[in-house]
């Protein structure tokens, strides 16, 4: 979808947020969103369009997620906990 931006007047393509998920078949949010990045990915999970993973209290991080790689999402997910636990262990070591 080419947009006109406001300012310079020129026109880019702009992929919308849940289209970018979509596209890589999930998305991890390790640090804070905007606002309407979150409200938009948490319409499309209303919607039934995409997955969302809540962060829990053992260090898994929160995830949006395209339904058909839902156990691509959650393998993701384990690998960056378990390479943060590496990390800690080496420096503790």
């Amino acid at each position: 979808m080419l947009v006109t931006h406001e300012i310079t007047g020129k026109e880019t393509n702009v992929r919308s947020n849940v289209d970018m998920v979509l596209g890589r078949g999930y998305m991890m949010i390790i640090n804070s969103i905007p606002r309407e990045v979150r409200k938009q990915l948490n319409q499309a999970v209303k919607d039934g369009t995409l997955l969302r993973l809540p962060k829990t209290k053992d260090g898994l991080i929160e995830m949006y997620c395209d339904p058909q790689y839902k156990d691509d999402a959650q393998s993701a997910r384990l690998e960056r906990k378990l390479n943060g636990l590496i990390a800690i262990s080496k420096v503790l070591a």
